[in-house]
């Protein structure tokens, strides 16, 4: 009687009308998505992004359930609490936006509490952005390509408020290629959705792509202290894309949504008083007897509240996100190239590392030269940091702290000399990338952690040899 929408009015983003009017970005593979909840049967591979890179799902040794956009919207999975229903072990608890709890195999954070300040067990990303706040979760979902539900701890890619796992969202991108999708939907109570998003080139090397949400129905509690319905629905969604693509080899997107929530919520029903600690004539029911009050109804079944206070469950979020493929340590590694070999700050590094005295005899500032390079180590460190809390929401400030023996390997076999005077910025990057990845891979590669120690010990020697030439090489020039 309650339910969601009972009829589909019409619906222009049927799957076979999708996939004409609306190709997939250039250079995008063409993923199939899950048939999770649809009856249907999946055909082909499943790719999924769990692990930051595109890659098919049989291949990927996570615990994860996939569904695709389009069976999001044949079943009418629009938000965190429907698609519940479409994937295991995900359980969704919300009475109102902040007393709402995501779980993942019965673990997260705990129902029944004001839980704004409490980090989650299971942790909501959409487009690689972490919503920090669980009343995200109470949102529609907004022009969605994909969904992956990852179950058990994703600490190493997504931080540490995902001990339970994480949801994965996928928004629909930009393309060079006009499309569009509409859909609107009528159900009982009054429910109301509308859907829309269009995408197409600006020029040949600049698309956009713009989507919107709109979500109403009626209450389903009667208020007796106010003579209106509550528990209402009321949502709205925008979301915009813009890529440039100048050449094959580089996406820049930069990206902005705004939702809003403004629903007359939330009320309960009163059943009755449980037995707990507390006595009996302490609790509401005695209580209110005592002041003469009895409540409308007892039976649930009658869906009749009493609240006399002004019930608020507003709710926003927003932001703007700049994607770039190429990492941020290339543009650092360029520019630090530049000021070593192109600029007279780049002649005082050199001179100051090879003899501090002899550059101070010809005029060299050597306590600005060390200031600043300290300096711009300190910068490196806090980019890095705010980067991760950024990714993450969370960052140690010891983070790195007994790694240094493996950050003076990475710059010797970069080609830095120890003595100093020698070396290059792309060298270190080149190091730093090799340590990176072994560390990783030995990870995802399910190898015993103490391999590391052993390529440790190669690559020390390595470093060591390497620097012995790069001092020969130094000397005879």
């Amino acid at each position: 009687k309650y339910g969601g929408p009972a009829l589909a009015l019409f619906t222009l983003a049927a799957p076979a009308f999708a996939q004409d009017s609306e190709p997939a970005p250039a250079g995008t593979p063409q993923a199939s998505p899950s048939s999770v909840g649809t009856g249907a049967r999946d055909e082909g591979e499943i790719t999924i992004t769990a692990r930051r890179r595109e890659e098919s799902s049989q291949s990927v040794p996570i615990a994860v359930s996939v569904v695709g956009g389009e069976h999001i919207d044949n079943t009418g999975a629009f938000n965190v609490g429907r698609l519940q229903q479409l994937t295991p072990t995900l359980q969704f608890y919300s009475s109102n936006p902040r007393n709402t709890a995501v779980n993942i195999r019965g673990i997260g954070a705990p129902f029944g509490l004001t839980n704004d300040g409490i980090e989650q067990g299971v942790g909501i990303y959409v487009d690689d952005v972490y919503y920090s706040r669980v009343a995200s979760s109470t949102f529609d979902f907004l022009d969605v390509a994909q969904i992956e539900v990852l179950r058990g701890p994703q600490g190493t890619l997504y931080g540490k408020n995902t001990t339970a796992g994480a949801i994965n969202i996928k928004s629909r991108q930009p393309s060079f290629d006009f499309g569009g999708r509409a859909e609107i939907s009528i159900g009982n109570l009054g429910f109301k959705q509308a859907k829309a998003a269009v995408t197409g080139p600006l020029s040949d090397t600049v698309a956009v792509r713009l989507a919107v949400s709109a979500t109403s129905r009626h209450g389903t509690i009667y208020n007796a202290a106010t003579g209106r319905k509550v528990n209402e629905q009321d949502n709205l969604g925008f979301r915009g894309q813009l890529l440039w693509r100048p050449h094959g080899g580089l996406d820049v997107t930069l990206s902005g949504d705004y939702s809003y929530q403004n629903p007359e919520c939330c009320a309960q029903v009163y059943v009755g008083t449980g037995a707990t600690q507390r006595p009996l004539n302490r609790q509401y029911a005695a209580l209110a007897a005592a002041q003469g009050y009895a409540v409308p109804s007892i039976n649930p079944f009658d869906r009749i509240a009493d609240v006399d206070a002004p019930l608020q469950a507003t709710n926003k979020t927003g932001g703007v996100a700049l994607k770039v493929t190429v990492l941020w340590w290339l543009a650092f590694a360029a520019l630090a190239t530049w000021v070593l070999l192109r600029t007279r700050y780049g002649n005082w590094v050199f001179a100051v590392g090879g003899d501090a005295g002899s550059a101070r005899a010809v005029g060299v500032p050597v306590t600005f030269t060390k200031v600043t390079l300290f300096m711009a180590v300190g910068f490196g460190a806090w980019f890095v940091g705010m980067h991760q809390l950024f990714a993450f929401n969370t960052v140690q400030s010891g983070e790195g702290v007994g790694n240094e023996l493996l950050y003076i390997a990475a710059a010797v076999i970069g080609g830095c000399l120890l003595t100093g005077g020698y070396g290059s910025a792309i060298g270190p990057v080149i190091g730093a990338f090799m340590f990176g990845m072994v560390t990783q891979g030995i990870v995802y590669a399910d190898w015993n952690p103490d391999w590391f120690k052993a390529f440790l010990g190669v690559m020390l020697l390595g470093a060591t040899l390497v620097n012995l030439w790069v001092r020969r090489s130094a000397t005879r020039k």
